[in-house]
This record gives C-alpha cells, sequence and structure tokens, in this order.
C-alpha cells in the first residue's frame, strides 16, 4: 500500500482518526458493556470509578469485571483493582511486552517509575543518550499506553495501569535497580526545581543525602509560595531527627511549624541552632542568628506578647544586613509587622518599604504584595490617605495578588473613601470586598466585609440592613480560626461601641462612622490577613 499524506489530508478535513480517546470507554458505555458482555451490575458510582481505574481501557474493563466475580464486596475490589493484579499483569506480559524489541522493553520497565516523562529526564534515567524522545513519541503514535499530556509532544504518561504492571514487572526481576532509578530521578527533578516530583523520588530511594538536598533546595520556594503545611509534612514524612538536620533545615522547620500554629514544636529546633554556631560569628551564623530572633519574636506575636515579640526581635533587626537578599525581605517584613503591632509606626514603614524594595528588585511578587498589603494598612493608621490608596490599588493592580489581598486592599479603599466622605464609592468597594471575601472562602474576610457594610448602611439610617449584616458578620465570625476571631471581634466591638446610644427603630438618627475596619497597633494577633510572610497558606 503507498503511503499517504495523512497531512494533507487532515488539513483538507478528509482524514476520520479514531485514537485511543476515541475507543475509551465512557461510564454510560462501560455499564452497558459490564452488564450486556459481562453479566455484572453494579452501581453507577462503581462504574465510574472502575471506568476510572481502567481510563476507559475494554481489555482492562473486562479483566476486571473477571476478577470482581464472587467478589461481596466490590467497591473496595475496585479500590484496590491494579496493574499489578494477576489477570491484568498476565495479560499485558503476553499480548504487550513479550511482542516488543528487547531495548523498548527495557525503556518501558526502566521509565514506569515516573508519573510523567519526557525525553531528556528518560535519557538520565536510562543513564544514555537514548533518543527517548523519539521512542516516546512512537510509542504514543502507536498506542502502546502511552498518553500525550501536552500540544507540543515533550510531555506523556503511561496508562496507570500499564504502569502499575511494569513496575510490578520491575520489581520481580530487577530490584536492586529500583533505588538507583528512584535516585536518578530525584537529582534530575531537583535540578529542574519540580520539587514536588524530586521529594517523591528523594523519598522512594532511601538515599538521605538526596533527601536533605531536596529540602534545602525546596524550602525556601515552598514557604515563599504559602506552602507551609506541605513543607512541615514533608519533614514529617522524612523522620529526620534535629541533630540529623542542619541549621538551614532547623530553621526551615520551625518556620513551617509556625505558620501551622504548632508552637510547641519550635523551641527544639531553634536551640539546636544555637548550640551548633555558638560559637562562630561569621555571616551566615550572624544570620542564622537572626532567623532564630524573628521566628521567636514571630511567636510571641501569636501568643499575644506583643512586648516580647519586640524584645525578641531586636537582634534578627541588627542581623538584618547579614541575609541573603530574599530572606532579608521577608524577615524585614515580620519585623514591620512586630514593630507595628507595638506601635512604632515609623520603624515599621521603614522596614516594609525595605522589603518592599528588595522584593522588587529579585522580582518577587508575593513578598512585594504582603509588605504593600501592610503598608496600606500603616499609611491608613497615619491619615495618608492618598499614600494608603497609591498602596492598595497596586494590590488590585497585580495579577499575582491572592484573594485575602484583594478583599483587604478593597476594604482599605472604601474605608478611605469613608474618610473622604464619599459614601456611595465606600458602598461600592464595600460591595466588591465582600464578593472577593465569598470568592476567598476565608471566614474572616467574610465577616469583615459584612461589618463594613453594617457601619456604612446605619450610617446612612438603613438600620433594618446594617443589623442584618451585623448577625452575617457574627455568623462568620464564629467559624474562624482563633487569632482571626480576635481581629473581628475587636472590628465588632468598635462597631457595637458606636451602636451602644442607637435607639432600635426605624427613624433612629445615623450612626457617625467609627473606627477603621483594621485591628488598631496593639491588637492580639496578626496586623495582616497574612499573618507572618512566609504568609502561611496563600488564599
Amino acid at each position: 500500500m503507498p503511503p499517504l499524506p495523512l497531512a494533507r489530508l487532515r488539513a483538507r478535513g478528509q482524514l476520520l482518526e479514531i485514537d485511543a480517546d476515541v475507543l475509551r470507554f465512557a461510564p454510560a458505555e462501560a455499564q452497558q458493556f459490564l452488564h450486556d458482555t459481562m453479566g455484572l451490575s453494579l452501581a453507577p458510582e462503581l462504574v465510574v470509578a472502575l471506568t476510572q481505574r481502567t481510563e476507559g481501557w475494554a481489555a482492562g474493563l473486562q479483566l476486571a469485571a473477571l476478577s470482581l466475580r464472587g467478589r461481596p464486596d466490590k467497591g473496595a475490589a475496585i479500590a484496590a483493582f491494579r496493574g499489578s493484579n494477576r489477570m491484568v499483569l498476565d495479560y499485558l506480559l503476553d499480548e504487550v511486552l513479550a511482542q516488543l524489541a528487547a531495548d523498548t522493553h527495557r525503556f518501558l520497565l526502566t521509565t514506569s517509575i515516573l508519573t510523567r516523562l519526557c525525553g531528556p529526564l528518560c535519557d538520565e534515567l536510562l543513564a544514555s543518550e537514548a533518543n527517548s524522545s523519539a521512542l516516546l513519541y512512537a510509542l504514543e503514535r502507536s498506542n502502546l499506553f502511552v498518553v500525550r499530556l501536552d500540544e507540543e509532544g515533550q510531555w506523556f504518561r503511561y496508562h496507570q495501569l500499564f504502569a502499575e504492571a511494569l513496575q510490578q514487572r520491575l520489581q520481580q526481576t530487577q530490584p536492586e535497580l529500583l533505588l538507583t532509578l528512584h535516585q536518578r530521578a530525584a537529582r534530575w527533578w531537583l535540578q529542574h526545581e519540580a520539587w514536588a516530583e524530586a521529594f517523591h523520588h528523594a523519598l522512594a530511594s532511601g538515599d538521605t543525602a538526596i533527601q536533605t538536598d531536596v529540602l534545602d533546595a525546596a524550602s525556601g520556594p515552598l514557604l515563599m509560595s504559602g506552602q507551609s503545611a506541605l513543607l512541615r509534612h514533608w519533614f514529617e514524612q522524612l523522620r529526620l531527627t534535629f541533630a540529623q538536620r542542619s541549621p538551614a533545615l532547623n530553621l526551615f522547620y520551625a518556620w513551617s511549624v509556625l505558620l501551622t500554629g504548632e508552637l510547641a514544636l519550635i523551641e527544639p529546633s531553634l536551640q539546636l541552632v544555637e548550640q551548633r554556631i555558638a560559637s562562630d560569628n561569621d555571616g551566615e551564623s550572624v544570620s542564622w542568628r537572626g532567623q532564630v530572633a524573628a521566628i521567636r519574636s514571630y511567636r510571641q506575636v501569636v501568643l499575644g506578647d506583643i512586648a516580647g515579640a519586640l524584645e525578641a526581635a531586636e537582634p534578627a533587626i541588627t542581623a538584618l544586613p547579614q541575609y541573603e537578599p530574599l530572606m532579608r525581605a521577608v524577615i524585614a517584613m515580620n519585623l514591620g509587622a512586630v514593630v507595628a503591632l507595638a506601635g512604632q509606626l515609623a520603624q515599621a514603614i521603614q522596614l516594609l518599604t525595605e522589603a518592599e524594595n528588595v522584593a522588587n528588585a529579585l522580582g518577587n511578587p508575593w513578598v512585594a504584595l504582603a509588605a504593600q498589603e501592610f503598608l496600606g494598612q500603616l499609611w491608613l493608621e497615619k491619615a495618608e490617605l492618598e499614600r494608603a490608596a497609591a498602596s492598595f490599588k497596586r494590590i488590585l493592580q497585580t495579577e499575582a495578588s491572592a484573594f485575602n489581598q484583594r478583599v483587604s486592599a478593597t476594604l482599605g479603599l472604601a474605608t478611605i473613601s469613608v474618610e473622604r466622605n464619599d459614601l456611595a464609592a465606600a458602598s461600592a468597594y464595600a460591595q466588591q470586598a465582600q464578593a472577593l471575601a465569598g470568592q476567598c472562602g476565608l471566614p474572616e474576610w467574610q465577616a469583615l466585609s459584612k461589618l463594613q457594610l453594617a457601619r456604612l448602611a446605619l450610617a446612612q439610617a438603613d438600620n433594618a440592613s446594617g443589623y442584618a449584616l451585623r448577625a452575617e458578620a457574627i455568623a462568620h465570625e464564629q467559624r474562624c480560626l482563633p487569632s482571626a476571631r480576635a481581629i473581628v471581634a475587636a472590628v465588632r466591638v468598635q462597631l457595637d461601641v458606636a451602636l451602644a446610644e442607637l435607639p432600635l427603630h426605624a427613624d433612629a438618627p445615623a450612626l457617625a462612622l467609627g473606627p477603621r475596619w483594621f485591628p488598631p497597633p496593639g491588637t492580639k494577633g496578626q496586623l495582616s490577613s497574612g499573618g507572618a510572610f512566609f504568609a502561611g497558606e496563600r488564599a
């Protein structure tokens, strides 16, 4: 048969292509097949689960149906159905792998540990320049259980049952190779800053040195992007003792537990860092001491001990010039929050401005945005309305801003409009903040936006709406975490104080607009939505 001009026919719309996606069974088709052909009646949700496990592969559905016969708990059997199932494994070995060339067979087994594949990564695992990109493309074109993940054809994955069968075969035939392959994969992903994949393979490799290297490289970026809970989980999975960790890793661990609220776990790490560097005065050791002080300082903020936080912050402020730039920006912003809570607004603005400038120079929008959020609130506290408005507007104009930062900025602009006696603009901003708070999902922001709307309604003698909004705010307040609840309660109390002389009837006088929506310096808890930056978990 002469070769066909497939590309030309495809461009003209004259080619009907039937590939794996077309042949894949949808849940309704799978249910009909299982019932009519295999004589198996399953609840719709079990059919969906089985279709997902087999990815609609007809032979996989047939093998799964055979394995389900006589099984009383079919839901558990479907959940446990894997490529290592004897019938699946036998089928793939006899019908697929046995038909392949030795090099292709070796390629599939070696790369089966990967959740996604590209040519250079496969070459790394094979320890050779095997032109893996071309082989992956050929396997995908042959519909050999290889799924393309992008339009460019650079990334692929194996069908999940096929991958599990290959992994089982690799474990049976070359168990000694597994750890080496995971080590190679971890190193490759680490070089490409794909932290999750690097950690997955480092953990599977059992190599403590590689695991430590991954944590060393990934901890900073994870904290900067608000993934402190994930980082803490990684530390706990590795089960490294405090003594096995470097001072840097102990500090990263302390940050992760601080930001996830486990304050009792902080001190052992900090004490070990101090012991390790007790007699050292090089720049790195000075930086580490500063971080110890910064962590302790913010811990005291969380505990409501502002005086203790300010005292603990002094060594961290002294050490600021010794930090590498991004850490300097982060620590400066945390310390700015501490001194702001202590009422030292001028020093807070100086520290936060430094944090913003350094972050902008480094091209790090997350730290810069968090500093902007703090600064906007402080300028508002100082009645510098133009500067406050500029800070809040920059947040709203920055694509990288998180929902909680956008809510904070919009509420700030509402407050500025109140100060300018533009209640229409204030109401519009407060309505926007309420909508953003709903998208954000955090109850503290929903409560604060409701309180702002309640204040505006009461100021315009709309008492029914004002009291209804206040009641809604209280409902959200009750869902807040303790530290956030304290802030919302402080704002609500400001409103309640202003309401004390307001009669409860329809023609009551309008409420004079009182204190701003955000907690004043000295309020227990954090000043900003994000808490300590590295920001906890970003909304």
